[in-house]
């Protein structure tokens, strides 16, 4: 947790965003748990077309873009789309899951009213739990 902690202060400075929100963010997508090898099958998103396949307890391989990733679930084509050009493993690591995921939000807020910016969070996620009420999600 002091990686994380560490983390989450330094992009909240970066970015100039409030580390509570990150925290929120990281807290919400991992359940809990804050498991920096979490993952969510994302099949409604435009940009998912991959699945995982578990490796190891700690390991995971990531065949296509079907899930959001790490920490802040993150999703391999849209940090691409941002610049990315390393392995969609490297989106496990924890600094580099926070980093991609305040950078996607900062640019978020640089485009959109805050409320608006939740809006869309939570309309995504409305849609999401939707989706995963039908059990179609297959890992």
């Amino acid at each position: 947790m002091a990686q994380i902690s560490f983390c989450i202060e330094k992009q909240a400075e970066i970015f100039n965003l409030e580390p509570a929100l990150i925290w929120a963010i990281i807290h919400h997508e991992t359940i809990g748990k804050y498991d920096q090898y979490s993952f969510r099958c994302e099949p409604k998103l435009r940009d998912t077309q991959w699945y995982i396949k578990i490796l190891s307890k700690s390991e995971y391989d990531v065949i296509g873009n079907y899930c959001s990733l790490g920490l802040m679930h993150v999703l391999f084509g849209t940090v691409k789309s941002m610049g990315f050009n390393r392995d969609y493993k490297d989106l496990f690591d924890i600094n580099t899951n926070i980093y991609w995921g305040s950078r996607y939000l900062y640019s978020l807020t640089k485009r959109y009213p805050w409320h608006e910016v939740f809006d869309r969070m939570k309309s995504a996620e409305v849609g999401a739990e939707q989706w995963r009420s039908n059990k179609r999600c297959h890992i």
